[in-house]
């Protein structure tokens, strides 16, 4: 096994440590992060594993503080010649961002637990292949602390999901393989009907056609276009539907630049009322360039629209960034970065601002 660690420790300033509007002021801020990397070396079969932790501490505003965790686990059995086994498991802790689905009505921000199993198996066909997945997933959403002692259960989100992939790929070249692939899923919620009096359980198909794509490592990775729909239980809302884009490309023009490209469409839950659900649009790029061999320049730009279907409310969110990296060896790096966030949506006085500065230092292998 190859293990690559990294821990990392920053400290700096956040001008909106809870993501509100109008912030009565900012706070000075520390940021512990770790992270695991392994990797098999074996002849037959791969696993791999990922593991990140990152603390924030809020010094001024230590309702702010918040953990952040996931991790992944995958194992892939070469069963024959032709034959692939893959299982994984998927675990993850995030902070809810503040906006339509959490107001910022208690001391702190609820937290989402979500975890998932999947296993399948792919047989080839020469140069053509078949592959059949199952995924099942649990997502569970924390009280809301509203400082008095009490909490604002969210419990009536708390949902599983069970989903099925059916994915053929054809190999034209070495490095480009298109595929054509078939989802359908189930989600149900724990509580039958909502809060605000909606069966939210519902059923979704997607079609998706696209390529994976290996050209001598100047260009890697996956893009696809697609259709998606989801039904839901309760009769008073409607269906959503819509056109679904996918991409997660590296592309290497120059030994020194690296452009790290994603995309991505979801039709994604909701507890507005009136609201079935919502379309999620987002798309993000980061570019890094090496301006000396010991020094790194990364530029980040990552953004996302929410449309909610069956009322008339968009949310738009935006991420840019700068970070530097001045690489004392291979195992220690200093890192500055500045971050700026910001929220705007329909509604009015929701939006808001954040700056986050940081000077750190990373140590890994």
């Amino acid at each position: 096994m190859t293990l690559r660690p990294a821990i990392e420790m920053s400290g700096g300033y956040d001008t909106n440590p809870n993501r509100i509007p109008n912030p009565s002021g900012g706070s000075s801020l520390l940021k512990t992060e770790a992270g695991l990397l392994a990797d098999s070396d074996w002849e037959r079969h791969a696993l791999s594993a990922v593991l990140r932790g990152t603390h924030y501490r809020y010094f001024e505003t230590p309702a702010a503080d918040r953990p952040e965790v996931d991790g992944a686990l995958r194992l892939r059995l070469d069963a024959l010649r032709d034959t692939t086994i893959d299982f994984e498991t998927i675990g993850r802790l995030t902070t809810q961002q503040p906006g339509l689905e959490q107001p910022f009505v208690g001391s702190s921000r609820g937290q989402i637990l979500e975890g998932g199993l999947g296993a399948g198996v792919t047989q080839r066909f020469g140069d053509a292949s078949l592959g059949l997945k199952g995924t099942v997933g649990r997502q569970v959403y924390e009280a809301i602390p509203l400082g008095n002692g009490q909490s604002l259960s969210q419990s009536d989100r708390d949902l599983n999901s069970y989903g099925v992939t059916l994915r053929g790929g054809y190999e034209v070249s070495p490095g480009i393989k298109p595929f054509a692939e078939f989802t359908g899923d189930r989600r149900i919620y724990d509580q039958a009907i909502d809060a605000g009096g909606y069966r939210r359980s519902s059923s979704g198909q997607a079609v998706r056609a696209g390529t994976t794509l290996e050209i001598t490592r100047l260009i890697v990775g996956e893009a696809s276009v697609g259709y998606g729909q989801r039904q839901y239980d309760d009769p008073r809302l409607q269906p959503i539907d819509g056109f679904l884009a996918n991409a997660s490309l590296i592309w290497t023009p120059t030994a020194l630049t690296t452009v790290a490209f994603k995309a991505g469409t979801e039709l994604s839950e909701t507890t507005v009322s009136g609201a079935s659900g919502a379309i999620v649009h987002s798309a993000g790029i980061e570019v890094t360039h090496a301006l000396r061999r010991y020094l790194s320049l990364s530029a980040l730009l990552d953004g996302s629209q929410t449309l909610y279907q069956g009322v008339p409310i968009t949310e738009d969110r935006l991420t840019a960034g700068l970070r530097l990296d001045w690489k004392l060896n291979r195992s220690v790096v200093v890192r500055a970065s500045v971050t700026h966030e910001q929220l705007d949506s329909s509604i009015p006085g929701a939006d808001y601002t954040a700056n986050v500065y940081l000077v750190g230092l990373r140590l890994q292998r």
